[in-house]
């Protein structure tokens, strides 16, 4: 082949435009248009060449045989023939006599018979031989290189895949271009086809000329640099590792990108010594920033902060020899070191974790809907954690738990839950905006006013008279609300006061001793026990004193109880 271009190779060229997903839409749109009538003819012409196979095969019938069940025995030898042609074709002829000698210990053939199965026999026998040939060829792709053949491929993927090989692997800094190839599609050996590594030797040969062998160093598949020796450029890297490497157990240190070290083709000019290969990885690429010119800072001062000689910050500042350097507050432009490389730090971390204890609630008839008790507060437990911790040039990156160990247990809160129904005497039957305060003792032992010279400022609550004590009796919140004070007072005793917002405080005093259900910071409903009725404090006996108060004023009680 010459190289020129045939028709051949242009349909292929439009291919290539296109791609082979658009090859794949046409051919898709060709088989659904005519998939059905092509699938018509094909059953067709079998139907017709069974017919016509079973007439030849009628008309060779001998003469003691009856030609259906003929028939029948030289389809089914066919049959199998074909199969095994397929299957093992070095079988084929071993089963195709052995049917032939079967044939003639079953059947009586005269001379005429054998004559005629001698032509049909020689027919097959030359179309196998035929289409063993004709398997020694196929459509092939022809690769041209400045008018020269380079090789041949069934498949251009192969070429691509040498093709690809040879950018990675060869650098075209000396401004050579890479070349331009051609191709021709054509019919051709089996033996003439290129495997992908001979075409890429070859396209080596062809393309690389004045370049030398080396060992290219790739960092996340990007060629940083090449060298002679692969030895070499692995003992710098590996020095640099060293370096990083700390004498603390339980420590590995890597390099965060992948690096390669691919042997290939490099131009001269690519190819640099360990020392310089050493210096690039430690100072790194050279970038150009701006630097604020500071009090006192003179030319060489700022080339040596930078590592620069002199001549080159002149260089990049365009600064005359003979020219003043810039005050302070001026701008220049400097090299500094922008780090290629990233290490990774894997360590092997020990802690003790904090473990959260778990809420057990018992439900008991003994306290009121709404209370609750603490039977056995909780303690959190410890877990010690071993985990491998991610460092990126020092910066935590991420954190695997690889086991955890129970130190302590954690043991669970257990909280009784009150499922006692409240009295339903006291829902509020009074009409005020407040429940009654008290569950079961509804009297009114000292009103809101003056006595004894000052304000008693609230309602004293109880049994009223001679009903009895109320000892010991359930005091309710009277509104949802916040509990701000849960404590001990020298006059209230213990008492209780709960916020209920837009400046609304209600306040229960002289409480039984250690009677408190309520802490500070705790939300309460409506009617959930707060405490009992005791007489602590400044008392003359078992009541409740209860209080309102609006933005800090104490006020009568009685409208918001509705009496």
């Amino acid at each position: 082949m010459n190289g020129k271009k045939s028709i051949f190779s242009s349909v292929y060229d439009v291919l290539s435009e296109f791609g082979s997903a658009y090859f794949h839409t046409i051919l898709l749109f060709f088989n659904s248009v005519f998939s059905r009538p092509v699938r018509f003819v094909l059953r067709s012409l079998k139907r017709f060449f069974r017919m016509l196979f079973r007439g030849i095969v009628v008309f060779f019938a001998p003469s003691d045989s009856d030609p259906k069940y003929w028939a029948d025995d030289v389809t089914r030898a066919g049959k199998k023939c074909v199969k095994v042609l397929f299957s093992h074709p070095a079988s084929v002829f071993s089963v195709f006599f052995y049917y032939v000698k079967k044939a003639f210990r079953r059947y009586e053939f005269r001379a005429k018979n054998i004559a005629l199965w001698l032509i049909p026999s020689f027919l097959i026998a030359a179309f196998f031989v035929g289409i063993g040939i004709s398997s020694d060829y196929s459509l092939g792709l022809r690769i041209f290189c400045d008018g020269e053949e380079i090789g041949c491929v069934a498949d251009e993927a192969r070429f691509l895949e040498a093709k690809e090989e040879l950018k990675k692997n060869f650098s075209y800094t000396d401004k050579k271009e890479f070349p331009a190839f051609t191709y021709s599609l054509g019919i051709v050996s089996s033996d003439e086809f290129t495997d992908s590594g001979t075409l890429y030797e070859r396209l080596l040969a062809k393309n690389a000329g004045g370049g030398v062998n080396g060992c290219g160093i790739y960092v996340d598949g990007e060629l940083l640099a090449a060298v002679l020796s692969e030895a070499g450029a692995r003992e710098v890297f590996d020095e640099l590792l060293e370096n990083k490497k700390s004498e603390k157990k339980n420590y590995t240190v890597s390099f965060a990108q992948e690096i390669e070290f691919r042997q290939g083709i490099f131009s001269e000019k690519d190819i640099t010594d360990t020392e310089k290969l050493k210096a690039l990885l430690t100072t790194g690429e050279k970038q150009k920033v701006e630097y604020t010119v500071k009090d006192g800072d003179t030319l060489s001062s700022v080339a040596d902060k930078f590592f620069m000689t002199e001549d080159r910050l002149r260089e990049l500042n365009s600064l005359e020899e003979d020219s003043s350097f810039p005050e302070a507050g001026a701008e220049l432009f400097v090299e500094k070191g922008k780090s290629i490389l990233s290490f990774k730090e894997v360590r092997t971390e020990i802690s003790l974790e904090s473990v959260d204890y778990s809420k057990i609630e018992i439900e008991s008839n003994a306290l009121y809907s709404g209370s609750t008790r603490v039977l056995l507060s909780g303690k959190d437990g410890v877990d010690q954690v071993t985990s491998f911790v991610t460092f990126i040039d020092g910066e935590k990156v991420s954190s695997s738990e690889v086991s955890r160990l129970t130190v302590t247990e954690a043991v669970p809160e257990r909280v009784q839950v009150g499922t006692k129904p409240l009295d339903e005497a006291y829902s509020n039957s009074m009409g005020g905006i407040f429940l009654w305060p008290i569950v079961g003792a509804y009297g009114i032992n000292s009103d809101y006013g003056y006595r004894w010279g000052k304000l008693h400022a609230g309602l004293d609550l109880g049994m009223g008279g001679a009903a009895g004590t109320s000892l010991g009796k359930s005091i309710i919140a009277v509104a949802q609300g916040t509990v701000i004070v849960a404590g001990v007072h020298s006059s209230y005793g213990y008492y209780v006061i709960i916020d209920h917002g837009n400046g609304l405080q209600t306040l229960y005093a002289h409480c039984l001793a250690d009677s408190l259900m309520v802490v500070p910071g705790q939300t309460v409903v409506a009617g959930q026990p707060i405490a009992r009725v005791g007489s602590t404090g400044y008392s003359t006996g078992p009541h409740l004193h209860f209080e309102v108060r609006v933005h800090g004023n104490r006020v009568n009680p009685r409208p918001y109880l509705g009496i």
